[in-house]
């Protein structure tokens, strides 16, 4: 698989998996390229979650949330679905209303972000979030909400506060930009 990804006869999705160059990565093809390592008991967040909602580069693994005391939820505790690693949490993306793909859950773009930035490496959780909003595929406002809503005693959250209050101002000033050049584009 390496070398017809090096002669450009495929792209590499995820380590197991890879797209012929001329099929759309749609995000159900890329649902169906996660599908393996979700549990039907979890629903897919974090990165991995916010690469099926819109592409770009796999983040190497998934994070999926069950119920409170299913999984231990400490990042450090992994399984391996082949060379895949899955991250176990216990959060709110597990109550949470989910979209359907594939054969498993998958959290909302909105919530997805707000698990990388709990849960995932910060030097791959921040550009994903920016790009996310950047993109007008999330709003600061949603993110904000679903920041809000994060129990503050569960795992991970001091770091998710410390990060989202540096965060936030910078992302809010994105979607500023963003909207003006969307406005300038409009009257054109």
């Amino acid at each position: 698989m390496q070398r017809m990804v090096r002669d450009r006869v495929l792209v590499a999705a995820t380590n197991r998996f890879a797209f012929p160059v001329d099929i759309e990565p749609t995000p159900g093809v890329r649902a169906w390229c996660v599908a393996p390592l979700v549990p039907a008991h979890t629903v897919l967040s974090g990165l991995a979650g916010l690469w099926v909602w819109k592409g770009g580069a796999w983040p190497g693994g998934a994070c999926v949330v069950g119920r409170r005391g299913l999984h231990r939820a400490n990042p450090r505790t992994t399984a391996h679905a082949g060379s895949e690693p899955v991250g176990y949490h216990s959060g709110l993306a597990w109550s949470d209303a989910a979209t359907r793909f594939s054969t498993f859950n998958l959290a909302s773009p909105a919530r997805c972000c707000i698990d990388a930035l709990r849960w995932e490496d910060h030097v791959n959780a921040i550009p994903a979030v920016a790009s996310a909003v950047c993109g007008g595929g999330v709003t600061v406002g949603e993110l904000g909400n679903e920041y809000g809503r994060d129990n503050p005693h569960g795992l991970g959250y001091t770091r998710l506060r410390h990060v989202w209050h540096e965060l936030a101002p910078v992302l809010t000033g994105l979607e500023v930009k963003r909207a003006r050049e969307k406005s300038r584009d409009v009257r054109c």
